[in-house]
């Protein structure tokens, strides 16, 4: 039989129809939204000056933000690695440099099964000029109410170590780049 006239016509809106509501059903309702959300990469490998550092990214399934005295603290947590970001204020659209005041902090602390800190505990402590990298909060136009939200890029130093009274730095360091929290609801402490 030979399609002809009408029965193309037809037969083209047909197979039309059929490939429209194929696409309709393949399209998936499965969109996921990280918000709100605390992440980063971290860097895992160095290994020689000629090759490019290895990455891997770490999420919080856990986070909290809260002021306290007016001071921001905003935790990520997976149950195993936590982050800390400590500022003594917090101004939208403001820069933070981490390793340089002593208020403005943050640590990096890892957890055994049983919940217990397992050291070492790795810093930024303005007081011993140990740490470095950055907190930024969004612009004000940038944040949703109730909530905060920024990026951080931090190397955190092993904690510090005393010697016959005299705090010496470890060059063990753990960096976090490319970091960000959104939309982390903000308690206030009090």
């Amino acid at each position: 039989m030979f399609l002809y006239g009408d029965n193309l016509l037809n037969m083209k809106k047909i197979l039309g129809m059929l490939a429209l509501t194929l696409t309709f059903i393949a399209c998936d309702n499965d969109v996921v939204f990280n918000d709100p959300s605390f992440g980063a990469q971290r860097l895992t490998e160095l290994n020689d000056s000629i090759s490019l550092p290895t990455y891997e990214y770490w999420k919080a399934t856990d986070f909290s933000a809260k002021v306290l005295d007016g001071s921001m603290i905003i935790t990520g947590t997976d149950g195993h690695t936590t982050i800390e970001l400590r500022t003594v204020s917090y101004e939208y659209g403001s820069k933070y440099d981490m390793g340089v005041l002593e208020a403005d902090r943050a640590t990096l602390t890892y957890k055994n099964e049983d919940g217990e800190v397992i050291a070492p505990v790795y810093i930024t402590n303005g007081e011993y000029g140990v740490g470095s990298g950055y907190i930024t909060y969004s612009p004000k136009e940038k944040q949703v109410e109730g909530t905060i939200s920024g990026e951080f890029n931090i190397t955190f130093v092993h904690d510090m170590l005393e010697v016959e009274g005299a705090f010496v730095r470890r060059d063990n360091t753990q960096t976090y780049n490319k970091g960000t929290f959104y939309r982390i609801p903000v308690e206030q402490a009090k």
